[in-house]
């Protein structure tokens, strides 16, 4: 069965609720929580309308699917609102960079703090401290799970400044 996501229902959208949905058990107050305001998640006996079996284990195959259209959506907000900031320095990549690597901010992840240091600091600044601008990339990644190395982030960087250029031209 072919699955479009975004036509999911949204406790289903994500695939991330699956394995609590399916168990037997533990799924009970899950499914009788959603009956209401979403049946088209189920069939008779609470059977899953997408597939899955009783006891299923993990995330909905689906679930890489939504979560790189969730990525792509992120990363293209970003980028419109970096390239309408009135500010073009360093640090205003930052955001852009992080939404490519599929960083989710948080509350106190220090974000904005670090985007309005490497702004302080300038171009140049930033590249006299570029080991420590790729530390810092590489630790928001590792708090989230994400892989990255020192090259992958310098080609994220560029990449990000080549974006945000060609989205400033196109509003302008």
């Amino acid at each position: 069965m072919t699955i479009d996501v975004l036509q999911l229902p949204s406790p289903c959208r994500s695939g991330r609720f699956c394995e609590t949905c399916r168990s037997e058990s533990a799924g009970a107050a899950f499914r009788t929580r959603f009956a209401q305001t979403h049946p088209e998640m189920f069939r008779q006996d609470f059977a899953c309308a997408f597939g899955l079996p009783w006891g299923y284990v993990g995330a909905a195959p689906w679930a890489a699917q939504f979560a790189a259209i969730v990525r792509g959506q992120t990363h293209s907000a970003a980028a419109d609102a970096a390239a309408r900031s009135s500010t073009f320095g360093p640090g205003d990549v930052v955001k852009l960079v992080l939404a490519r690597l599929g960083y989710r901010p948080h509350a106190n992840c220090g974000c904005e703090e670090f985007r309005r240091q490497m702004n302080a600091w300038g171009w140049r600044g930033c590249f006299h401290r570029r080991d420590q601008v790729v530390q810092w990339f590489a630790e928001k990644a590792r708090e989230q799970g994400i892989a990255v190395d020192d090259a992958s982030l310098w080609s994220l960087v560029r990449a990000g400044l080549k974006d945000l250029l060609r989205r400033r031209r196109a509003g302008a």
